[in-house]
């Protein structure tokens, strides 16, 4: 058995206790109000954090809801797995977990830790929360397809039974879909009762306010968080230089006076990308011209074009995936190559399409690099419903602009169900070969393999993996750097 567990820190608990802290604990039970876990008090802490989109609804279980998981999600509402800055999984409300050499069977230990309410979270709550999700088909119930059966040897230990071996469970089970919720008590709307390091405590026009979880096993910094909502990115940054928001996400820029703050730049899942038509119809059905194509985009004119925040992949798998590769020297910028082989277009028009203002400048760049070498491109900005009549159903388009992706969705590009219609058999056969691997170092040399075979196909010129801008006061640590349009965790916050 392969066994995985959390490290020691130092939440060990003192060799001895004085004489009258033994008599405040004597009065406690006495009174009938110590709750079984150290009651923490409140420090008093407090930090501000700015964001855009404010969530309309709490509920992270019924809908897929990403504003509302961005704050909720490892802050107040954990699994017995949590991603790490580097979107790795590490022990959440589980402290560690062993695997059968086989791949068909976990077993995780819970910590000792409690909801906010004060109930310890026992196996059977771990089992009811996920085993609900499936029943009730709530967004991320096929994570668990491969899932024959739960179990719990004992209260606190937790065994999940596979009917074939799936790499990926772990990574799903640190997701918005494995989630522990205590039985009977979760408020789709209201009041979320987690089992994370804080509490949901008020919302007001612009922001959310979570205060600290007392019964959860690790003391968080900050007694207080505040999620403060703006508008753009420009109030944002005032708000951070006049000191009213001590870190702030969703920056399009830093601030003037960059020396006083902390600066990060971290990466999104996401990629800009640029789809090619594969329908017989469409000019870009040839794979010459598809090839052609990507020599001729200057992917670093793009990135500079949109703002600056991107960095090439060249395939698409992104960074922090496993499996990455930087393919971006398979297909690097090439002029004169790409120009000699489209000459057979003379005189021809491509049409790209787009639905989100976040490409359109990415779209304009691309338009001026082939004016450049005269071909010709006509842009078009589509409504949501002319998206889904002329791109999905229609296949009206040459070429179409879009922010694919999203971490581990490498099999969208093979299954040949997705609107843009491409496939491969052998990356196909190879993916799957992957994903059914009871060893993570075959898997993730598969899913290379995958990524590779899908840029030659290419079905798509992958432009750049988007970055995401933080800014921080000085003297403030363990922010969040990576990922953060996903997820926020403040618990390792300090400063």
């Amino acid at each position: 058995m392969k066994k995985r567990e959390a490290q020691k820190g130092d939440y060990s608990a003192k060799k001895w206790i004085t004489f009258s802290s033994l008599v405040v604990v004597l009065s406690l039970i006495c009174w009938g109000v110590w709750a079984g876990v150290e009651k923490i008090s409140d420090s008093g802490r407090k930090i501000t954090i700015g964001l855009q989109n404010m969530p309309t609804s709490l509920d992270m279980r019924t809908t897929w809801n990403p504003n509302a998981q961005r704050v909720l999600l490892q802050n107040v509402y954990q699994g017995l797995l949590i991603r790490n800055d580097q979107n790795e999984v590490a022990p959440g409300l589980a402290s560690g977990w062993s695997e059968s050499d086989n791949g068909l069977l976990y077993t995780f230990q819970l910590r000792k830790t409690f909801f906010s309410d004060g109930k310890r979270v026992n196996a059977e709550d771990v089992i009811w929360s996920i085993e609900t999700l499936v029943r009730e088909k709530y967004p991320g119930y096929m994570d668990f397809a491969g899932v024959s059966a739960f179990s719990a040897p004992g209260p606190y230990t937790v065994q999940i039974h596979l009917s074939h071996p799936n790499p990926e469970l772990l990574w799903y089970l640190a997701g918005p879909s494995s989630i522990i919720i205590e039985p009977n008590k979760y408020n789709y709307q209201g009041l979320p009762v987690g089992a994370g390091p804080y509490v949901f405590s008020s919302q007001g026009p612009q922001s959310i306010t979570l205060t600290r979880n007392r019964y959860y096993w690790h003391k968080p910094y900050y007694s207080t968080v505040v999620f403060k909502y703006f508008s753009s990115s420009s109030k944002e940054l005032s708000a951070l230089e006049d000191g009213s928001i001590q870190g702030a996400l969703d920056l399009a820029s830093s601030p003037s006076d960059a020396a006083s703050f902390n600066i990060n730049r971290g990466v999104s899942s996401k990629i800009v990308t640029l789809i090619f038509n594969d329908h017989p119809s469409s000019l870009m059905s040839d794979l010459k011209a598809r090839r052609s194509m990507r020599l001729l985009i200057d992917k670093e004119q793009v990135i500079s074009a949109s703002g600056g925040l991107g960095l090439t992949v060249g395939g698409p798998v992104p960074r922090l995936d496993p499996g990455y590769e930087d393919l971006t020297g398979e297909f690097p910028y090439n002029q004169k190559e790409g120009k000699a082989s489209m000459d057979y277009y003379y005189n021809k028009t491509f049409t790209l399409a787009y639905r989100n203002s976040l490409v359109k400048k990415a779209a304009q760049s691309i338009k001026s690099q082939l004016a450049a070498v005269g071909i010709k491109l006509e842009i078009y900005k589509l409504t949501p419903d002319q998206w889904t009549n002329d791109v999905v159903n229609s296949m009206k388009y040459d070429m179409a602009l879009y922010i694919s992706g999203g971490s581990h969705t490498l099999g969208t590009w093979v299954s040949g169900d997705a609107w843009w219609g491409w496939d491969s058999p052998q990356a196909d056969q190879v993916y799957h070969q992957a994903i059914l691997s009871p060893n993570y170092g075959t898997y993730t040399e598969g899913m290379s393999q995958t990524a590779r075979l899908v840029a030659s196909g290419q079905p798509a010129d992958w432009l750049y993996q988007m970055q995401l801008l933080g800014v921080w006061d000085k003297g403030i640590s363990g922010e969040p750097q990576n990922l953060t349009d996903y997820c926020v965790p403040v618990f390792n916050l300090k400063g």
